[in-house]
């Protein structure tokens, strides 16, 4: 049996940290898998080089119809483990890409739930002992939706 050096003990205290820092990133990756698509229906032109809001909070978040003539460009898709509802900072997420679309709103028009495989993380440390058990859930709530801009000359 040779003795411990030095850098030995300061490989195996690093190897320890990194195995620790390892599982909550990986934790926080497999929780955090939700997502805000905006798919335009159409190439969107020059014309819209302007936007009819000052601002991202002006953005408009419906769930009817709103009360100016509109035309739709897009479907909006948000996925999401939170339960069918939009945390706060996928609002602000949703509003900044339509901004930076030229969008004036989005009109939710449907939500359900998909099926998505179950992922279980099991972490262990080096005597063969568990340190962290994760569990993601196998349904995903999915909310749809259409963009809007309002027409600029009413006829």
């Amino acid at each position: 049996m040779c003795p411990e050096t030095e850098s030995d003990s300061r490989f195996r205290i690093f190897l320890q940290i990194s195995k620790i820092v390892f599982v909550p990133i990986l934790l926080s990756t497999l929780f955090s898998c939700e997502s805000i698509e905006f798919i335009p229906d159409t190439i969107l032109r020059e014309e819209f080089g302007f936007s009819h809001k000052s601002s991202w909070n002006e953005i408009e978040i419906r769930n009817t119809s709103p009360p100016k003539p509109y035309r739709t460009y897009g479907k909006v898709i948000i996925r999401s483990f939170a339960n069918g509802r939009i945390p706060d900072y996928m609002i602000i997420n949703l509003k900044k890409e339509l901004f930076t679309n030229h969008m004036d709103g989005v009109i939710f028009t449907g939500k359900g739930i998909v099926n998505v495989p179950p992922v279980l993380v099991h972490s262990g440390n080096g005597d063969g002992n568990t340190v962290v058990i994760g569990y993601v859930n196998n349904e995903m709530g999915v909310i749809e939706g259409v963009a809007y801009r309002y027409k600029d000359n009413l006829q």
